[in-house]
C-alpha cells in the first residue's frame, strides 16, 4: 500500500487544491519517491474552462485541468482515465432568448451549465474501458454550445450512451461511481510509494471505497490544516445521510465535529514550511 495524502478544498471553489498539490510533488520529490496523482471525481464548465475545453476537444480526451496541470509534474506512465476515473462536462445553452432554461433535468444548475456530457473509466483486464453519457439530443437539436464535431473528438474509441435526464445520469452513477473509482484506485495505486489525492471541490471524502488514507490536508488560501485522518473520515461518514453518497458532504458540515492537529502558511510560489511532512517519510 502506498502513502495516501488526501487534499480537502476549504470551500466550493478556488481553494487553492491544485496549486498546493503541485507544490506538495516537488517537495515529495526530494525524498526519492514515485508519486502518483490521483482526481477520482471532476467537471469543468465549457465556456468558464474555455481554454481547456479546447485542450480537451484537440487531445481528443475529456479529463480534468488540474490533472492536465499535474501531469506535467510528474512522470506517469498511467492513462489519465484511470487518474481521473469520473469527469463531467457543462454547457452554456445556445438559446434564442437570453437566459432560457431548457425543458430538462440536466439544465437544473441552469442555462450556463447544462450538463452535456460525463465520462467514466475503469481497468479492465489490460486496457481500460470508458462510458460516456451523452445529451445527444440536446446537443443534435443545436441547444448547447458544444457541437456534434466537438462531441465525437471529446468521446473518440469510447462507448456512449445518450441520456436525457439528470435522473439517468444519477441512476447510472448510483449503479457504478463507487466500483469504477475504486477500481482505478487499486490499478494506480499499484507500485507507487506516495499517492495524492485531490478531492472535488469541499467535499470531505470523495467515496465510500477509500478505507484510510495517512494524512488529511485542508486547503485555503495562504493556509493549510492538518487533521488525523481516522477522525476525519468518522466525521465526514457522521454527516451522511442514508439517502446521499459521501461525495456530497461538504467540509463545513464537519468543520466543527474536528479540531486540526497543526496550520501551515503557504502562498502559490512555495511552500513556507514542511512541517506538515513531519514523519511521514520517517
Amino acid at each position: 500500500m502506498s502513502m495516501r495524502i488526501l487534499l480537502v478544498g476549504m470551500s466550493s471553489f478556488d481553494s487553492g487544491k491544485t496549486t498546493f498539490a503541485g507544490l506538495l510533488i516537488d517537495e515529495i520529490s526530494h525524498y526519492s519517491k514515485s508519486i502518483e496523482y490521483f482526481k477520482p471525481i471532476s467537471a469543468h464548465n465549457y465556456w468558464q474552462r474555455f481554454a481547456h475545453t479546447q485542450y480537451c476537444i484537440e487531445k481528443k480526451r475529456l479529463i480534468s485541468e488540474d490533472l492536465a496541470t499535474i501531469k506535467a509534474k510528474i512522470n506517469s506512465q498511467i492513462d489519465d482515465y484511470l487518474l481521473n476515473p469520473i469527469h463531467r462536462l457543462y454547457v452554456p445553452t445556445a438559446s434564442k432568448k437570453p437566459l432560457a432554461i431548457l425543458p430538462s433535468t440536466l439544465s437544473l444548475a441552469g442555462p450556463d451549465s447544462v450538463i452535456a456530457l460525463q465520462r467514466f473509466s475503469w481497468p479492465e483486464a489490460n486496457r481500460v474501458r470508458s462510458m460516456a453519457l451523452v445529451a445527444e439530443q440536446l446537443i443534435g437539436q443545436g441547444d448547447l454550445l458544444l457541437t456534434k464535431e466537438q462531441l465525437e473528438h471529446l468521446i473518440e474509441g469510447i462507448e456512449k450512451r445518450s441520456v436525457n435526464s439528470l435522473e439517468e445520469i444519477q441512476q447510472y452513477e448510483s449503479e457504478n461511481l463507487e466500483s469504477y473509482v475504486s477500481s482505478a484506485f487499486s490499478r494506480v495505486e499499484d507500485g507507487t510509494d506516495i499517492l495524492v489525492i485531490e478531492s472535488f471541490n469541499d467535499t470531505a471524502w470523495i467515496w465510500e471505497g477509500l478505507d484510510m488514507v495517512n494524512l488529511v490536508l485542508v486547503i485555503g488560501p495562504g493556509q493549510v490544516y492538518r487533521y488525523e485522518p481516522e477522525r476525519f473520515r468518522k466525521a465526514a461518514f457522521l454527516q451522511k445521510r442514508p439517502s446521499m453518497p459521501i461525495r456530497e458532504v461538504p467540509f463545513s458540515r464537519i468543520n466543527d465535529l474536528i479540531k486540526p492537529r497543526s496550520r501551515d502558511a503557504w502562498t502559490p510560489v512555495g511552500l513556507e514550511t514542511t512541517e506538515i511532512l513531519t514523519g511521514i517519510f520517517e
